[in-house]
């Protein structure tokens, strides 16, 4: 099992807020071992691994990703949508869709041609609320298919770029959802643990970090290490507030974050000759890691961040590399953790 395998599979189910549970029947055929369930608010649960009453460690990728959602059917095989989380309405114009109705369609966003726009409209871009999505399908047909409510995601494929890098959208949060799966993948593996490891994808991040609420307040964990993406350096962005392709996870350090287990997960990279980096978050993360550590009681809280480009858009780039080597950090600080559990 490798981080492409997973990560393309990934990709194919649609995992809009609030649709997550679509990943599930992957999930249950791949770790067929493992006891997988959903909760109620769509949190994919996979665990306990190892010893039930042992130290508990969380942890958790957020499954969700932004998108769209149906709010009108209209003449001419037209629907109107709004966002579901943050999108750069930059990137939208003839974008390409898929359609989640009673029947999975395909669609786009439309554009008007440059030869047709007004003196100036080539130096702008519409809004979200200014676009319609072109289904090339009659009112009628379109009517019987798609209702208000319905799911849209970005389509475009998954592409290898470069040696050790993918461009796809929804790499927020596949990626740190293939890391977390690799974890698992190891764990099922080997002999039984001391530790009492709980893998979740969890719902409804890019919404409000609402599963993860769900998640605590069920397992209450002693300790979580939570997976997520962070900018990566390219041409624009600030170079103080990005990693880097190929430099491994962003291990962060802010006041919300627990030092110890920071210092442990160092420990562990420099033991194992495991690339990492620095993230310095001043204040919040902007992750599920400001809630997890928090809500209902303190938990000691770790994050890991892998670094992409383009972030919230239809081409976000990534490393598998550092895919992969974080999935290596976090198996190295349960291997030495469980040595004194």
């Amino acid at each position: 099992m490798n981080a492409l395998n997973i990560l393309s599979s990934l990709l194919h189910y649609n995992s809009v807020s609030g649709f997550e549970d679509s990943l599930i029947p992957y999930i249950k055929e791949l770790f067929s071992k493992a006891e997988v369930y959903k909760d109620n608010i769509n949190n994919i649960i996979i665990g306990p691994i190892g010893n039930k009453n042992g130290k508990k460690l969380l942890v958790e990728a957020h499954c969700d990703q932004i998108g769209f959602i149906v709010t009108a059917v209209l003449e001419g095989g037209f629907l109107k949508v709004d966002a579901v989380g943050s999108i750069d309405e930059r990137t939208l114009l003839a974008s390409r869709v898929k359609i989640y109705g009673r029947e999975v369609i395909d669609g786009v966003f439309s554009s008007v041609p440059p030869h047709l726009q007004k003196g100036g409209d080539d130096k702008s871009y519409l809004s979200l609320n200014e676009l319609y999505i072109d289904t090339g399908l009659s009112f009628e047909k379109l009517s019987q298919t798609v209702s208000v409510g319905d799911a849209v995601c970005i389509s475009a494929p998954l592409n290898l770029i470069g040696e050790n890098r993918v461009i796809s959208p929804f790499l927020d949060n596949k990626a740190g959802c293939t890391c977390a799966l690799l974890v698992l993948d190891e764990l099922l593996k080997k002999e039984p643990l001391n530790t009492c490891v709980y893998i979740v994808l969890t719902s409804g991040e890019e919404v409000g970090c609402r599963g993860i609420k769900a998640a605590k307040h069920n397992i209450m964990p002693d300790e979580a290490i939570c997976i997520d993406v962070s900018f990566a350096k390219q041409n624009g962005a600030p170079s103080e507030k990005c990693g880097e392709l190929e430099k491994g996870a962003m291990l962060g350090l802010s006041p919300v974050l627990d030092k110890k287990m920071r210092e442990n997960l160092i420990l562990s990279a420099k033991k194992y000759a495991i690339p990492y980096q620095d993230e310095i978050l001043p204040e919040l993360t902007g992750t599920n890691a400001d809630v997890v550590s928090i809500m209902y009681g303190a938990t000691k809280t770790a994050l890991l961040s892998i670094p992409i480009k383009n972030m919230h858009t239809p081409s976000e780039l990534c490393s598998l590399f550092d895919i992969e080597n974080t999935a290596k950090l976090i198996l190295t600080y349960i291997k030495e953790g469980d040595k004194n559990a």
